[in-house]
């Protein structure tokens, strides 16, 4: 839908067309309140003569699908009915002719109601059921819903004096505005109705700006705006084409529920208005309104002047290139990125904090940042006190900064992905498996015996030379069973200094890693050993292995890796003691 023509009209432009509502569609329903709430809209919107601003109504969805005469064109209109139809009453109630037309297709009685409006008279306390039997008109649900709403305009008027009509209807036919999307001839209209009702294919605020932008005023000079569209439009699609790089999109945008959408422009246009807003110290209704970024840029574009689109189009471009460079310099990825994944600051607000400085005394700011984040979780409770279950939130935190950190210690150019760490369901691992699987198979419990004794040989320790002969009885002895080889099993962990399942240090940051949710699951509660040549094959695959979960398997923070296979009492020190180093290089900033 991406070549279809979109426009803002004003509803003086709408006077004399023709439009159809499809059988496919449903009835007019708008109620009261929605009547009343647009009447009020139109009415607050009134600008000074000096000004050529307007008050700008959601979307009309048409399409063209009779030629009618040499003049005019039938719309078939696909979405917008309420509003439109709201409008037609309005207008004719305030006996503004010529209005245009609406024709329900399969309604016949519906069309002839609301063409009799403006001849009727209703009376504040007339039901439904009297004016039926008044009227002779047909007693049908949209008739009575175009009753009811035609009766709140009649009140909501009752009221006001000549000038004051006159002047809602100077706002309403030269100030308001629709945003008129016309679609292709050859598009289905019921599957582009279906699409937008469900919300598939709803307008977009950055879609809607770029008519803005690309619509040039009958009063400029054409051949400059022309110059300047051409640029537009190269410039736009290369900045949307970046965005759509999902390891830049996933730096930048601070949660993934607007992964999908088709233009990722949107966000630097909200930043923008955001930041003017913020300047003005105005309330930005963002929640309120799904249309508020458009409506603002409505108001800054709107008068036509050449030298305001072209600087606006330069902010968009600026924001970019700044968002760009942030995200292609190895230090600022990273540092931002984690300050924006977590939630401890927004984009907006580190473009406030970067104007005018420079980029050493920028990347203090974002280390002084990550340091105050990472002392309010102190402020808690110690580092050495986290316990998974009870502070996960904030171990991932200090896990995924320990990642970062030791990423930005290489010379490389590996980064951490935060595309890849907001898809996949990231969690912790116990390192030392909570509950060890026991061995539940003959073979395999004869397996295990085998590297066991294999094990023991290394240490060649009195302690040991006693399990090993425990153990060579029992792999040689046809009758041990499984229960017997589990209790040497526990000896052998604890001879090894690994962790028993009763230690409290079990749930400690010593004994937890950073891992995906599917990684996770499939080294469930194996022993060391395995989930070790786990890790170790699928990094070897491709698979986004964090760097300091690898390091962990591989021993890396161990003063002295003797056992590959067990995680000892030594390793877990070594490896809790690295990330405390690291987060004081970053408490003592802040």
């Amino acid at each position: 839908m991406n070549n279809n023509q979109l426009d803002l009209k004003p509803i003086s432009e709408l006077l004399g067309e023709s439009f159809l509502v499809a059988a496919y569609q449903r009835g007019y329903k708008w109620k009261a309140q929605q009547v009343s709430q647009l009447l009020d809209d139109i009415n607050t919107f009134s600008p000074s003569p000096t000004e050529t601003g307007f008050y700008c109504l959601q979307p009309l969805v048409v399409k063209e699908v009779n030629i009618l005469d040499s003049k005019n064109k039938q719309w078939e209109l696909i979405d917008g009915q309420q509003r439109l139809t709201t409008i037609y009453m309005i207008l004719h109630y305030l006996q503004k002719e010529p209005c245009f037309s609406i024709d329900y297709d399969t309604r016949k009685g519906s069309t002839e109601f609301l063409k009799k409006l403006p001849n009727i008279t209703i009376q504040a306390k007339e039901n439904w059921p009297s004016t039926v039997q008044r009227l002779q008109c047909t007693n049908n649900i949209d008739n009575y819903h175009f009753f009811e709403a035609y009766k709140t305009i009649s009140a909501w008027f009752s009221p006001k004096d000549s000038y004051a009509k006159t002047t809602f209807i100077d706002n309403l036919l030269h100030h308001t505005k629709v945003i008129w999307y016309e679609i292709h001839n050859d598009t289905d209209s019921r599957d582009v109705f279906m699409r937008f009702n469900s919300g598939k294919i709803p307008l977009t605020n950055a879609e809607l700006i770029k008519a803005l932008f690309l619509k040039i005023p009958t009063q400029a000079n054409s051949e400059n705006y022309r110059l300047l569209q051409h640029e537009l439009a190269q410039e736009w699609d290369n900045i949307e084409c970046a965005l759509h790089n999902d390891e830049f999109w996933s730096f930048i945008n601070p949660s993934s529920h607007k992964n999908t959408i088709a233009t990722r422009i949107e966000l630097i246009f909200d930043l923008l208005v955001q930041e003017e807003d913020k300047k003005n110290k105005k309330v930005s209704k963002h929640k309120e309104d799904p249309f508020y970024t458009f409506y603002q840029y409505q108001e800054w574009l709107s008068d036509g002047n050449y030298d305001k689109h072209k600087e606006a189009w330069l902010n968009v471009k600026k924001c970019f290139l700044q968002l760009q460079e942030w995200f292609e310099d190895k230090q600022l990825y990273h540092l931002i990125g984690f300050l924006i994944t977590q939630n401890i600051t927004t984009v907006g607000g580190l473009r406030e904090q970067s104007d005018d400085v420079t980029k050493s005394s920028f990347v203090t700011v974002l280390k002084m940042k990550i340091g105050q984040a990472l002392k309010k979780i102190l402020e808690k409770t110690n580092l050495d006190s986290l316990e998974y279950g009870s502070n996960n939130k904030d171990m991932i935190k200090i896990l995924m900064l320990f990642n970062i950190h030791i990423l930005l210690q290489e010379q490389s150019d590996n980064r951490f992905s935060f595309n890849q760490f907001k898809q996949q369901q990231w969690s912790l691992e116990h390192i030392h498996a909570q509950h060890s699987k026991k061995l539940d198979e003959k073979q395999a419990a004869q397996d295990w015996l085998s590297k066991a004794i294999t094990e023991l040989d290394k240490l060649a320790t009195a302690e040991s030379e006693t399990l090993k002969s425990k153990l060579i009885l029992q792999l040689t002895t046809p009758k041990t069973t499984l229960d017997d080889i589990n209790l040497s099993r526990r000896e052998f962990v604890n001879l090894f200094g690994e962790l028993d399942d009763t230690e409290d240090n079990m749930h400690g940051l010593e004994n937890i890693a950073l891992l995906d949710k599917d990684t996770n699951s499939q080294l469930n509660n194996n022993l060391f050993a395995d989930k070790r040549q786990l890790i170790i094959a699928k990094d070897k695959a491709g698979a986004f292995i964090p760097i300091a979960t690898k390091n962990v398997f591989l021993k890396y923070y161990s003063p002295n890796a003797v056992h590959l296979n067990y995680w000892t009492k030594d390793d877990r020190n070594g490896y809790f003691e690295a990330i405390k180093k690291i987060v004081e290089t970053y408490t003592q900033l802040a």
